[in-house]
C-alpha cells in the first residue's frame, strides 16, 4: 500500500508486519492484535541497560494513531517528566516532523526510544533536581496544553 501524492512511496506496515518485527528483535514483547479494536498490544519487560531494573511496558497501537505506552510501578501522581495525565509517556510530539508515522517500524523506532526513556527516568529518579537528561521535542505553549 502507497500514499498517493508523494514523490517517494512510503510504506504502511500493517498491524501484523509490525508485530513480525516486534517478535523478531524484541523476543521479551508478547504481542497481540486486536481485530475488533484494529490495535496492536505489547506486554513485556524491557531493560534499558544490564544495570537496569526489568520494567513491564504495555504498548496500545492503533493503525494510524500515536502508540500509547505505559510502564508499570511508575506513579502517575508523580508525574514524571515526559508523560501525560493518563499515566502514558510522552514519546513522540503530536503532529509535525516529530510524531510517530505508521511508515515507522516499530522495532526500530517505538522500542529503542520506550527504552531510551526509561534509562531517563532512572538518571530522574536518582536526581530529579538535574532534570531530565533526555533529548526534548520544542513544544510551543499551545502543544503543552493539548500534552
Amino acid at each position: 500500500m502507497a500514499i498517493r501524492g508523494s514523490k517517494r512511496t512510503k510504506k504502511i506496515f500493517t498491524l501484523a508486519q509490525q508485530q513480525l518485527f516486534v517478535k523478531k528483535w524484541w523476543p521479551t514483547l508478547f504481542s497481540y492484535i486486536n481485530r475488533r479494536k484494529n490495535s496492536l498490544i505489547l506486554n513485556g519487560q524491557l531493560q534499558p541497560t544490564p544495570l537496569s531494573q526489568k520494567f513491564t511496558v504495555k504498548v496500545n497501537y492503533r493503525l494510524g494513531s500515536r502508540p500509547k505506552v505505559f510502564v508499570d510501578g511508575i506513579n502517575k501522581d508523580d508525574r514524571p517528566p515526559h508523560t501525560f495525565e493518563d499515566g502514558s509517556l510522552c514519546l513522540y510530539h503530536h503532529k509535525g516532523d516529530g510524531a510517530f508515522k505508521y511508515n515507522m517500524n516499530m522495532a526500530i523506532h517505538l522500542i529503542p526510544l520506550i527504552c531510551h526513556w526509561l534509562f531517563c527516568y532512572e538518571q530522574w529518579l536518582v536526581n530529579p533536581d538535574a532534570g531530565w537528561i533526555g533529548d526534548e521535542y520544542p513544544h510551543s505553549v499551545s502543544d503543552r496544553k493539548a500534552a
